[in-house]
């Protein structure tokens, strides 16, 4: 009697291999789909996995040539991996917590060139060309050809043309003004009827001296009260001539303000900050790090979380009317973690192999933040490398995250600084130095010094001011530079400096202040013809204002000499004095 039913066994290894056939066969096509529809994600671009494979005998999952095309450059892979192989824990899968005891990397390179286009479908194509500097301006070296003072004028709009037009309406309205007050003022005629009166008073004076001198005194009341209105309005049509006078001086100044405010715009400069540091060595240094910020920002939303979300989503009701219950796990585990990743990445310069450590999505529930470290030594392109730094996001509220660089010995020889109308191409040359960055939730902090030493630099361009620049760069045998970083992952300021600005900024500054000052003169020239009519305009209404005054001037003659007539006339005999003979210096003269 046998204790084996064969049969049941039979079918039993079938079943079996049925199951491990459609884990071989049907997993690694899953797998894969994941890790490039996730990945394409995250990547804002195309991600692509040659071959996938999984092994059960201890569970394993190996992926082949895996590619991350650069979304701000779709025909280059921002990385490329060749092989990522991975051990998987079983146990946690049964709490359906992904756990990689090591994952090691090979061959991973970055900025490889594509067949076609990584773009995901529906993405803007970016623009091509430009950028690469740290400011975006070039420096004094290349001293660009300028624009002609026509050009100039054709594209910008002038201050100045707005002050006279400001001026002008402001003249046109203050006359329209004064007129409509002028013509309540005693005028001419009313002038004659004082005199006509006057004369009356005269003629009577013998037949009535008393009497006709109190009503002179009441004439000559009225003429200087007459008088007195138009001396108040006079002396508020003064102060709005000053104040037009000292517009028309601001309007008569504009041209030479406009001409110095576009030449600081279009002149080349004569040095200063980040100038020629930033044309010449702006790319090599920022275009990295806004790289690093670029992806940082991609991929900051994968590199924390909380527990909390977790349970919630635990506590959800289920489509069959239950609840999940999230059971106690037996260590904390959050629901993706690498414990151990070896990765070897391939550089420019050469190779570097390092490890990070407690990789995950969830480090709060983890309880440990995430560490990398990367080095290489005697490499093709450099003496040494090292690169290190901490994930630390335990409080997703606090996030902090650091890196430190070092370099040495790094070889400049056959690179090109800068480019356009003055790239430098770098004969020879070694550079070393260390950098940090931290970022704090958003906030960015970070520097580095570098030294440059046996540098031998000629310049290929044949833009104007590059002959300058080449006498100026021989001499040119070591640097120093200094980078600052801060601002915001959304806005960062990246700050270059370096001996080059000296350097260069008096070999060049000269110049460039020769060509500002031509400049200068020639949109002075151009502007003045410009404005010639409107400034014209505007200033000639000021003298209707001043034939204004003079109108009025001369009623306040007319009135104050009719009222000492009429005051002389006031007095007893006045009618007969002499003209000329002055009063007794202490009479006293009523009414006056």
């Amino acid at each position: 009697m046998s204790w084996i039913r064969w049969p049941g066994l039979v079918a039993f290894a079938v079943v079996v291999a049925l199951l491990i056939a459609g884990v071989k066969l049907v997993a690694p096509w899953a797998i894969e789909h994941t890790i490039e529809s996730a990945g394409s994600e995250a990547a804002g671009a195309l991600m692509e996995v040659a071959d996938v494979d999984i092994s059960l005998l201890p569970l394993g999952i190996e992926v082949e040539g895996i590619t991350v095309a650069d979304a701000d450059a779709p025909m280059a892979n921002a990385v490329e991996i060749g092989r990522l192989a991975a051990t998987v824990e079983v146990a946690p899968l049964l709490w359906r917590k992904v756990v990689v005891d090591e994952l090691t990397g090979e061959a991973i390179r970055f900025n490889t060139p594509r067949e076609r286009s990584g773009a995901l479908p529906g993405a803007t194509a970016p623009e091509t060309g430009g950028g690469g500097e740290v400011g975006g301006a070039a420096g004094p070296a290349a001293l660009p050809k300028l624009p002609t003072a026509k050009e100039i004028l054709a594209r910008e709009h002038l201050d100045t043309l707005d002050a006279a037009a400001k001026l002008k309406a402001e003249v046109a309205a203050t006359r329209a003004r004064w007129e409509e007050r002028i013509a309540t003022l005693p005028d001419a005629d009313k002038l004659a009827a004082y005199r006509s009166r006057l004369e009356a008073v005269r003629g009577r004076a013998k037949q009535d001296p008393i009497g006709t001198a109190a009503e002179a005194k009441r004439l000559a009341d009225e003429i200087r009260a007459d008088a007195a209105q138009i001396r108040t309005a006079r002396a508020d049509l003064t102060a709005d001539l000053q104040r037009l006078k000292e517009q028309a001086a601001a309007v008569q100044a504009a041209p030479a303000k406009d001409a110095a405010r576009l030449k600081a715009k279009y002149a080349p400069s004569a040095g200063g900050l980040g100038n020629a540091t930033r044309t010449l060595l702006g790319p090599g240094v920022a275009d990295p790090i806004d790289k690093v910020l670029t992806w940082y920002r991609r991929l900051a939303p994968y590199l924390g979380g909380g527990a909390g979300a977790k349970e919630e989503e635990a506590a959800k009701p289920t489509p069959f009317g239950g609840r999940n219950i999230a059971l106690p796990d037996r260590e904390p585990l959050p629901d993706l973690l690498v414990r151990t990743a070896h990765l070897s990445l391939e550089l420019d310069f050469g190779k570097l192999t390092g490890e990070i450590h407690d990789l995950t999505t969830d480090p709060p529930r983890l309880g440990r933040p995430t560490t990398f470290a990367f080095a290489g030594d005697h490499l093709k392109g450099a003496e040494a490398a090292r690169i290190s730094g901490i994930l630390d996001h335990l409080d997703p509220t606090r996030p902090r995250d650091s890196a430190q660089v070092a370099l040495e010995g790094l070889v400049l020889a056959g690179c090109t600084l800068g480019a356009g109308a003055m790239p430098v191409a770098v004969a020879a040359g070694r550079a070393g130095g260390e950098g940090h960055l931290t970022i704090a939730g958003k906030q960015l902090h970070g520097g580095g010094d570098a030294k440059l030493d046996g540098l031998k630099l000629t310049t290929e361009g044949s833009g104007e001011g590059s002959g300058i620049a080449a006498r100026a760069l021989s001499g040119v045998d070591h640097l120093a530079l200094r980078v600052e970083i801060d601002g915001t992952l959304d806005d960062p300021a990246i700050r270059l400096s370096s001996d080059l600005d000296r350097l260069l900024g008096d070999a060049v500054g000269r110049e460039a202040r020769a060509q500002a000052a031509k400049l200068e003169s020639r949109l002075k020239s151009a502007i003045g013809e410009q404005v010639k009519g409107p400034i014209g305009e505007a200033t000639g209404g000021l003298g209707g204002l001043g034939d204004l005054d003079a109108g009025l001037g001369d009623r306040l003659k007319g009135l104050t000499d009719l009222s000492g007539e009429a005051g002389r006339a006031a007095l007893p005999g006045g009618s007969k004095r002499v003209p000329g003979v002055k009063l007794p210096g202490k009479l006293k003269i009523p009414g006056f």
